[in-house]
């Protein structure tokens, strides 16, 4: 009997892949932890695989070849050794993916199952799309049946989650694309009193409008909000940010100023 079992690199990053596409089922909490865990260790696995092909000392730290990249250094040396350069969206996907797997291994945790159903359809759309163009590997032709059907499972039910929450969003949100000016100048305004710490300890707040630039967004519901500027009348579905819990458009996981934390933070 062997005693010793190895894999190389892009071995490693499908057979990842696999075990969390296997894993993977959409009412299943406890799975979908694991899914986005393994797949995203697969996806980074990937990215390495990228460098080491280029050059295969630049995927290790040390002399001693003990410890390799984590996921800043492979987006630092993806570009630079392989001459790689990742989409704002595949980087954004990455980043979502490690935020969460670092709360779902570091803390206790929670998390809204719609929104990593996205998540899981939109990092297994990166990843098949990187391994394809840049490692010359389509994954539905190396993996088995069922995990390739899997693969396609994801999308697609990402996408009917996406079409149900939009077809809803869109019942609730439709009567505040016909706003007249003065209802709109009565979100604006709201009951009218300024802040006082006994009398009105948390009066209305108006965001900024990704359109118009102005602090004139006001919440109307947990997942809309409306521009009051009159030229502009701007209708938005949002969320709590998954880092700060402050606003982000249109159903992200994170705001403006956490993505651009994070951008930051990528080119320190």
């Amino acid at each position: 009997m062997e005693r010793t079992y190895t894999e190389d690199l892009i071995t490693n990053a499908l057979n990842t892949l696999t075990d969390g596409l296997r894993d993977f089922d959409e009412y299943d909490g406890p799975k979908l932890k694991r899914a986005i865990s393994l797949i995203y260790g697969g996806a980074l696995l990937a990215v390495k695989e990228r460098i080491r092909r280029a050059n295969p000392d630049a995927i290790y730290t040390d002399p001693s070849r003990r410890f390799t990249l984590d996921f800043k250094g492979c987006l630092k040396q993806l570009p630079l050794v392989a001459g790689v350069e990742l989409s704002l969206d595949d980087r954004q996907v990455l980043k979502d993916a490690q935020q969460l797997r670092n709360r779902i291994e570091h803390n206790e945790f929670s998390f809204e199952i719609p929104v990593v159903l996205d998540l899981l359809s939109r990092l297994t759309g990166m990843l098949y799309s990187f391994m394809r163009d840049h490692l010359g590997v389509h994954i539905d032709q190396r993996v088995d049946a069922y995990t390739a059907h899997r693969l396609k499972d994801v999308a697609v039910i990402a996408s009917r989650l996406d079409q149900d929450f939009f077809a809803a969003w869109m019942r609730r949100a439709a009567p505040y694309f016909d706003l007249s000016d003065d209802e709109l100048d009565s979100l604006r305004e709201g009951d009218g009193e300024p802040y006082h710490p006994k009398h009105n300890p948390a009066p209305e707040e108006l965001y900024e409008c990704r359109e118009c630039s102005n602090e004139s967004v006001h919440i109307e519901y947990p997942d809309i909000a409306i521009c009051t500027d009159l030229e502009c009348k701007e209708v938005y579905a949002i969320r709590p940010c998954e880092k700060c819990g402050a606003m982000a458009y249109n159903g992200r996981m994170f705001c403006d100023e956490c993505l651009a934390d994070m951008e930051r933070y990528r080119d320190d």
